[in-house]
Formats: C-alpha cells, structure tokens, sequence
C-alpha cells in the first residue's frame, strides 16, 4: 500500500471512529471545561447551582447545567451558590441559612444587572434544601442534629422570584411528602425533615416552574421508605439528567431571546466565558463535544490534502 493510500484509509478510520462525549457526573471527576460556562456576566439563561454536603464547586450538577446551556438558543452559563456545604455536627442548620441567603442574594445581584435574563436554580442533597429554601422559605425545623432558623423565601410574583423560569432539587434534606412537584416515586415519604407549612405553600406559588427529584431507599430525601442505600441518594443523574434538562428547557426556551438593554454588561455580547458573542459561545458548544477528536482530524485532514496536491 502506498503512503498515500494509508493516509487515506486512517483518515477514514478516524472519521468512523468518533468518541463519545465525556461526562461529568460526579464532583471527584476532572472537568475542566466547566471553567467555560462559569460567569457572572449576563446571558440569555443563567443557572444558579447549589452543590451537596462536602461535595467541591460544583458538585454534582455540571453535566445536567451542560446538557441545558447545550440545549438553548443564546448565552449560557453559571454560577455557584456559594456557601460552606457542610455537615458536620451541629453546622448542617447555620450551612444550609447561609446558602439560603447567599443564593437570594445572588439572585437579586444578577436581575439588578440582567433585567432581561432568564434564571435557573439547581440544587442537590443539602443544596437542594438550600434551593426550596430560597423560593419558599425555609427552617422551623430541627434537622440533622440542630434546629434550623427561619428564614423568609422570595415572591414567585416579583423580581427576582418572577425571573426564575425553572428550579430543580435532587434528593432534598428537608422535604415532604405529597407533593405534585416530586417525580420518582418518592412523594410518598418526608425527607429527614419535613418543610413547614408556610415553606410549602410558598413553593407552590411558583407552580409549575418547580420540579423535585427523589427516589424510594434515598436516606436523605427518604429515610423512611426502607431498605435505605446511599447509592440511591447518588444516581439521580446517571438516569435522569437528560430528562430534566428537557423538562427545564421547555420553560425556558420560549423566553431565550438575547436582550438588548441589560444593564452593566450586553447578553449579545457575552457567554460561557463571559466575554463571548452568542456565534462564539455556540461554536465553544461544538468544541466541547468533539474535544481533541476534532483536532486530530482536521490536522490529519490537512495533511492528507497537502499530500495529495504535492
């Protein structure tokens, strides 16, 4: 075989032989392209991501963030809520009032400058407590060992509230049972906690706009159902991200527009790095799922041509 013909054979091979695209599931794994979604600018759908206890920045939510900014038209990207994510002894209460906090703040931050975004909350574990707790309201309740303050929730009807256009809490702390948001068959049992009845009736002011995760033999969302195992607590996103990306991007992509008059800085003009136009942020979406794929191919492609017209 001559070396032309064996450049063109390996150039088809590795068009044949596309990777698929790795996943970031879990907060040990290494994704470093999370780094060019996080930003504070504005955009057409901004998420805010509330991590699970000990879990590092961002926890387990990156994949299902990527599958949503992947899936709208516009700049996307997000921002952790940042609080200490702890649970030890006597500190889940005092964590999950400061993420509490820390998140209405951001919230109210970003549509200060962003006026014409659209937001997206996401929580897990002690984060996704930290999520109910935002829009609801939150504590009354002793939990894990402390008794938790309350703390008041935002108004679905106004700013930030009215901005939210989906939230999602996976395997929450403090839950109850009973509720048309929780999908996965664990709506039959409270959470180690139960929410108050005013914390429940500010969730559902945001109707349709919420969605809750958990499982039967989850010893977080449901201690109660029996047989507990934590690895039911752990695999909500082995299954069932890509559901609840299409379940979020249903609210939002109606209202994805880019706007034009956001306040500090434009969301045609910036994305998943913050300071990328849309045509930049979507061609960043492409690189990402051919990773070094891409690369090596188009080089092989170029000196496949080169070859040929020597």
């Amino acid at each position: 075989m001559s070396v032309r013909a064996l450049l063109t054979t390996l150039f088809v091979v590795l068009l044949h032989a596309r990777p698929s695209l790795s996943l970031c599931l879990r907060p040990e794994e290494d994704c470093a392209w999370i780094n060019d979604y996080e930003t504070s600018e504005c955009q057409s759908t901004h998420m805010f991501m509330a991590r699970g206890s000990t879990s590092p920045y961002p926890g387990h939510l990156a994949e299902l963030m990527r599958l949503i900014c992947d899936g709208v038209e516009g700049t996307c990207g997000f921002e952790n809520i940042v609080y200490p994510a702890s649970n030890a002894k006597g500190q889940w209460c005092n964590s999950a009032k400061e993420g509490t906090l820390n998140g209405q703040a951001q919230l109210r931050n970003y549509t200060e400058r962003c006026p014409d975004s659209k937001m997206v909350v996401l929580g897990f574990s002690q984060g996704g407590s930290v999520v109910w707790d935002m829009l609801g309201g939150g504590g009354g309740v002793h939990v894990m060992g402390c008794d938790q303050e309350i703390v008041e929730g935002l108004d679905a009807n106004t700013i930030p509230g009215s901005k939210i256009a989906a939230a999602v809490s996976w395997g929450p702390t403090v839950r109850s049972a009973h509720q048309n948001f929780t999908v996965k068959g664990g709506d039959r049992f409270d959470g180690i906690a139960a929410r108050t009845n005013s914390s429940l009736e500010g969730l559902h002011a945001f109707g349709d706009r919420i969605r809750e995760y958990c499982q039967p033999r989850d010893p977080i969302c449901a201690p109660s159902s029996g047989k507990t195992d934590m690895s039911k607590h752990l695999d909500y996103f082995d299954q069932w991200n890509q559901e609840a990306a299409d379940w979020v991007l249903k609210l939002v992509q109606p209202a994805t527009t880019p706007s034009t008059n956001n306040t500090g800085n434009d969301a045609n003009s910036e994305g998943p790095a913050g300071g990328l136009h849309e045509s930049s942020a979507k061609a960043l979406k492409a690189l990402h799922a051919d990773s070094w794929y891409t690369v090596v191919l188009k080089a092989l492609y170029l000196g496949v041509v080169l070859f040929v017209l020597v």
